[in-house]
């Protein structure tokens, strides 16, 4: 490359870096080539580790989006040594205290910690020694619950497992098994309480006595209030033309009122008229005869 070129390579990604900063956005070039924001990995390997991670990440966003303070996220890398490219990718995580906002990855030096929940789903790839290696990158960065559950099932049993950092160390929290058969975990950094129900982990808020909605609750929901709000905008309207054709006919009304008031007042003058020209002419006809 001539060194031409090269100074033209550098200068252009001064100024991408300028616009991106300027923009709000976050992707440098620079900062991509130390701390990559992809590891070359799907996000998931089947359709239930998938379906499992984007439920837990979209009610878990939507549950924490009036906290301005709340990070969640899916499947972003988490960078926990500076300098290094040591890095693991949690299926979802929420991090409290570091702010809401788009990241290209997560970087504990410059979050100033790590995320407080990681959830990592289970799927036939996954070995008993990924578990394991994972539950000790996440101990070690001093995550403060680290959870797992198998959305197949037969990959481990029970099929929902929470653990709480104590010392240093992963401690299981405890289950509650419902006399419906519905297996539940509480956890005490969302204080929310997950559950397995009919084969799908579901999330059940203990203040609101009710579960996060999920995606396609979310979407019905905001279908029925489309539906609900178009039916209003149509009652609205029909009642405003309703209201706008009785005006109509009043003002056709009162028209021809006025109409028939004309044609009576004419009709009026027009009599009196021919009363005065009638007496006009008996005076000059006995005037006459005088």
């Amino acid at each position: 490359m001539s060194s031409k070129i090269a100074q033209q390579g550098t200068v252009g990604a001064s100024a991408m870096r300028r616009e991106t900063r300027e923009s709000g956005r976050v992707w440098d070039p620079e900062e991509e080539c130390l701390y990559p924001s992809s590891d070359g990995q799907p996000m998931a390997d089947n359709t239930w580790q998938a379906n499992a991670m984007v439920q837990a990440f979209y009610t878990l966003n939507m549950h924490f989006s009036d906290r301005p303070d709340a990070l969640v996220c899916v499947d972003l890398l988490v960078y926990y040594e500076e300098g290094t490219q040591l890095r693991v990718a949690p299926d979802v995580f929420v991090s409290f205290g570091v702010g809401a906002g788009n990241r290209m990855t997560y970087k504990v030096w410059e979050e100033g910690k790590p995320p407080d929940f990681v959830l990592e789903v289970l799927s036939p790839k996954m070995s008993k020694r990924d578990q394991d290696e994972k539950q000790a990158v996440y101990a070690g960065m001093g995550v403060r619950e680290f959870w797992l559950f198998d959305p197949m099932g037969g990959l481990m049993q029970p099929r929902l497992r929470g653990s709480r950092l104590v010392g240093g160390r992963y401690g299981e929290l405890p289950r509650l098994l419902y006399p419906d058969g519905r297996l539940a975990v509480y956890s005490e950094v969302l204080k929310l309480e997950f559950q397995v129900v009919d084969e799908s982990l579901r999330i059940w808020n203990p203040r609101t006595e009710a579960y996060l909605e999920t995606v396609e609750e979310i979407e019905q929901s905001r279908q029925q209030e489309r539906k609900a709000r178009l039916q209003e905008e149509r009652k609205a309207r029909l009642q405003e033309e309703r209201r706008a054709r009785l005006r109509a006919e009043q003002r056709q009304r009162e028209a021809e009122h006025r109409q028939q008031e004309e044609r009576k007042a004419r009709l009026e003058t027009e009599r009196r008229l021919e009363e005065l020209l009638r007496s006009a002419g008996k005076l000059e006809d006995t005037a006459h005869r005088g």
